[in-house]
């Protein structure tokens, strides 16, 4: 299976065969321009019916903002912030990015005709966001007073930032908390960072929407919580101290808030409920551009929840903040389904850059619930997942515990049935991969070792 890293704008995922692939465009990936933006290259064969499943706009209604009402068009974006926004490439036509004609073109010249594309919800879909912090000027301002703070995207190609409250791809409720973190920190004193300078408090929030258990998926759940991890400009304390007072006290007001948050349900009734689902801060006193300090020790786990749970078919996942985490959920799951598909029961399955595991285990899950798990002692089943970061192990065999069972976990890691190697991929591929029925490769942007 290979994925192909989405606009923001775009929720498409197309299979042929037994390959997945999520298609579309991306600022990022080349130069663009406003004239170039609605061009829909010629397509090498005739495109597939429209196809397109809701996500929770519903709860979009709760911002109270007219302009996210959805377009009469189901594949136009109509986002009040697009002319202004880095995040979306594409505003019209989102079943039909131009990474999609590639992809059919690429696989029609390799002998594969018919390339069918599924897309999603095009609105709502984005479960999680990463978000700068920087100042903005108030023309109310006291003298004296720091200007407040606010959240949002940079300008392409600049470090000027554009708030986007009304973000028409984001889950609805990462809208509300990143309106909601921004309050208490201007009401708590909270400053913004100064990159020309090195001061002020607060850097980026990363804001991830949880699903309740039952729904299983963010992208189900209008109701979703949020996880939130602040991005603090600053060292950790030293074992033993206290984190930072200003940062206790922003933490503080963010919890006490929560507690009485109000938040509209369906635009018609007000209702009380929670927003938080966790707290963390990751430590980062960069000079560089990086958003968060990857260094394990730099992360701080501060309130409620400890870890994201999804739901991959028949697999619990739990993420950390510092996992790589697929923001389009309903476009994974469908990959994965589509995966699970083509996969033989009782496959011996190697994962390579396997992060959380999140792949293999929903494929492992599958095979339990297909009749295979009293074979396992006969060798018919078993997963093997390599990832180079060390801290990713800590999190598959929370997921692994809580989707096989803590004694069934324990039977099958002791037989060597799911086992858990920190490595990079290309140094133990040859050795991975011995007596692999299915070998699954998910690498970074950069691609394969």
């Amino acid at each position: 299976a290979a994925t192909v890293h989405p606009a923001r704008a775009s929720g498409t995922m197309a299979t042929a065969s037994s390959l997945g692939f999520r298609a579309a465009a991306h600022r990022g990936s080349r130069p663009a321009t406003r004239a170039s933006r609605f061009a829909r290259p010629p397509r090498p064969s005739p495109a597939p019916p429209r196809r397109r499943v809701e996500g929770p706009r519903t709860a979009a209604a709760a911002d109270g903002a007219p302009d996210a009402t959805p377009p009469d068009d189901a594949f136009a974006l109509g986002c009040p912030h697009f002319e202004q926004c880095p995040g979306c490439t594409m505003a019209e036509h989102l079943d039909e990015p131009p990474t999609l004609a590639r992809a059919r073109a690429f696989f029609e010249a390799r002998g594969v005709p018919s390339f069918a594309a599924r897309t999603g919800a095009t609105r709502g879909w984005r479960t999680r966001a990463k978000l700068a912090v920087r100042s903005v000027h108030s023309a109310n301002g006291a003298h004296g007073k720091a200007d407040p703070l606010a959240l949002g995207l940079f300008a392409r190609g600049t470090h000027d930032l554009v708030e986007i409250p009304e973000c028409v791809v984001h889950h609805p409720r990462i809208n509300q908390a990143a309106r909601y973190v921004a309050d208490v920190a201007n009401a708590a004193g909270v400053r913004a960072y100064d990159e020309k300078t090195g001061d002020g408090h607060l850097r980026y929030a990363q804001f991830t929407a949880v699903a309740s258990k039952e729904r299983g998926a963010a992208h189900l759940d209008e109701d979703a919580t949020v996880q939130v991890a602040l991005v603090w400009n600053g060292r950790p304390p030293v074992e033993g101290a206290s984190m930072p007072a200003a940062l206790r006290r922003f933490i503080d007001a963010l919890v006490d808030g929560d507690e009485t948050f109000e938040k509209l349900a369906g635009g018609e009734d007000t209702k009380k409920g929670k927003l938080l689902h966790g707290v963390w801060v990751n430590f980062n006193d960069s000079s560089t551009n990086e958003i968060v300090n990857a260094d394990q020790e730099r992360w701080h786990h501060a309130h409620g929840s400890k870890y994201v749970w999804c739901t991959h078919g028949d697999a619990r996942v739990c993420y950390a903040p510092g996992s790589f985490l697929q923001a389009n959920t309903e476009a994974y799951n469908a990959l994965l389904l589509s995966m699970r598909q083509n996969v033989p029961n009782g496959s011996a399955v190697s994962e390579l850059h396997a992060g959380a595991g999140a792949i293999g285990l929903s494929l492992a899950a599958s095979e339990k619930l297909n009749g295979n798990e009293d074979e396992t002692e006969n060798g018919m089943f078993s997963l093997r997942c390599v990832e180079i970061v060390e801290a990713a192990r800590e999190t598959f065999e929370v997921s692994a515990r809580e989707t096989f069972g803590e004694s069934s976990y324990g039977t099958l890691s002791r037989l060597g049935k799911v086992s858990f190697l920190v490595a990079a991929a290309a140094d133990v591929a040859a050795e991975a991969v011995i007596d692999a029925d299915v070998v699954v490769v998910d690498p970074p942007r950069k691609g394969l070792d």
